[in-house]
């Protein structure tokens, strides 16, 4: 079973502390095989939408729940399916 976990790296914001990048971890764990994908998502903070969240407001869990997840999920998972055995390490 493959264990998916999201963490923030950090939270950029401009001038009014309206959020305008996040730095993005997913790890995904199968046994003692891991793998991880990183990024980044930048918004355009507005203040009269309906649902904005001031800054000292914001937790983990709304910061979380902006991101589109399905992508980085699945190269995680995809990446954590494959055989060790087919693996090969090369120096370049």
């Amino acid at each position: 079973m493959i264990e998916i976990t999201w963490s923030i790296s950090s939270v950029e914001v401009d001038a009014n502390d309206g959020v305008v990048r996040i730095h993005w971890l997913c790890l995904g764990t199968k046994g003692d095989h891991r793998e991880a994908e990183k990024g980044t998502a930048e918004f355009i903070p507005n203040p009269d939408k309906a649902g904005y969240v001031v800054l000292s407001d914001l937790t983990n869990d709304i910061v979380l729940s902006w991101l589109s997840k399905d992508k980085a999920e699945r190269m995680v998972q995809e990446a954590l399916n494959v055989e060790p055995t087919q693996l090969r390490e090369v120096t370049l």
